[in-house]
């Protein structure tokens, strides 16, 4: 049980990290047709920061499905 909760949680955590990348997309797209360089670029590194944060909580994940074993 106490692995499926934590299990649950992390899926959550996933899911606000999509929805954070998604805005920074399109925050991104918005300044890009605007002609904001700067803040397109911004958003870019942002992206990758989140990207990053995503890629770690997926390996989370799996870590949490590899106690079940």
């Amino acid at each position: 049980m106490v692995i499926q909760s934590a299990l649950m949680g992390n899926e959550e955590q996933i899911k606000a990290q999509l929805a954070t990348i998604e805005k920074t997309k399109e925050i991104r797209n918005v300044a890009l047709a605007d002609g904001e360089m700067a803040i397109a670029e911004e958003q870019f590194y942002i992206k990758a920061q989140l990207l990053e944060r995503l890629v770690e909580l997926v390996q989370d994940k799996f870590r949490i499905i590899g106690q079940t074993d």
